[in-house]
């Protein structure tokens, strides 16, 4: 009960300050497979939902925003079964089976394209695909070439994409950017970006206004960022090694060009890092609350007022629940 009173008074003050900067953190819990919310900015943690009702996962980046779908929140399993989640009172509002290509052909990343359809990254084929928002139809398989893994895509301000492609040399791996037209197709290539382990020196892809953001998430993760033109990329920022040996969350964007990820530091702790898109920076700035496993995360930017309003509405349902099951 204490928690869920924290909760209302936290959500009920954030309603009143939603056009200050409000920062509301979804974390995939991967140890208990559910869906944490989480205020970076205080260091809080503000309740879960979708314990049992989360399909099936793996450790990969699997959660998404749906900029045309205010107040919810899209979970992808591994089988492909896209789910959606009212993320303030944590109702499922429904499910969408996109079509499969084979077991196991989903788990990597998925983004929502400026027209509303799904940008989803194989764990398995290592290819990216968009699929239909209505019916879950595969509409496009994006071209690829013999011996490169797509990591992750993302779609840019004039609707070209990047991704993120790797290549074995020896017993490591070369890491390059891929540019790609609106159709999917490749149109240009940055030389070699960085060289490391298979399993995370670059893993994920992030985009805030003009800037990419490769991140690994779990072996040695570094970081690259570039600056992207209609002419290409330039290179502004990089780290060699930062967070040795354990694995960090997908970057997510906060207010005023900051980025957020958390390293699960072991198994009784996880730091929250900050990035500073102006001065380059990363710093880590606390301990989160949570002892848990945490892998994909996305961020909640100054949410409506009606979604604030119905997570405290939420929250006094539970409360009254609970005090009439004990009457």
């Amino acid at each position: 009960m204490k928690k869920v009173l924290l909760l209302s008074c936290f959500v009920l003050g954030g309603a009143t300050l939603a056009s200050a900067s409000y920062e509301l953190a979804l974390i995939y819990d991967v140890t208990n497979r559910q869906i944490l919310r989480y205020d970076p900015v205080s260091n809080r943690a503000l309740g879960s939902f979708g314990a049992g009702n989360l399909g099936y996962y793996g450790n990969a980046n699997v959660l998404a925003l749906d900029p045309s779908a205010k107040g919810s929140v899209l979970a992808l399993d591994i089988t492909g079964v896209l789910r959606r989640f009212d993320y303030s009172t944590g109702i499922r509002l429904g499910a969408l089976q996109l079509a499969t290509g084979g077991t196991n052909q989903f788990g990597r990343s998925i983004k929502v394209l400026s027209n509303g359809n799904y940008l989803v990254t194989s764990d398995v084929d290592a290819s990216s695909k968009v699929f239909d928002r209505n019916t879950g139809a595969l509409l496009t398989t994006f071209q690829s070439f013999s011996g490169y893994t797509s990591l992750d895509c993302v779609q840019l301000s004039d609707g070209s994409f990047a991704s993120l492609e790797r290549t074995a040399i020896g017993s490591n791996f070369d890491f390059h950017l891929f540019r790609r037209d609106t159709s999917g197709t490749f149109s240009s290539w940055t030389p070699n970006i960085m060289t490391g382990v298979p399993n995370g020196t670059l893993s994920t892809l992030n985009t805030e206004a003009n800037l990419v953001t490769a991140l690994g998430i779990n072996v040695f993760p570094r970081f690259r960022q570039f600056s992207f033109t209609a002419a290409g990329y330039t290179a502004i920022a990089q780290s060699s090694h930062l967070w040795g040996g354990n694995s960090v969350t997908s970057l997510v964007s906060g207010h005023a060009g900051q980025g957020y990820f958390i390293q699960n530091i072991n198994a009784a702790a996880g730091k929250l890092y900050v990035m500073d898109n102006v001065s380059r920076h990363v710093a880590d700035i606390a301990v989160t609350p949570y002892t848990q496993t945490m892998g994909s995360m996305v961020m909640v930017v100054a949410p409506e007022p009606a979604s604030l309003t119905a997570l405290a509405l939420g929250s006094v349902v539970l409360l009254r629940r609970r005090r009439r099951a004990k009457l």
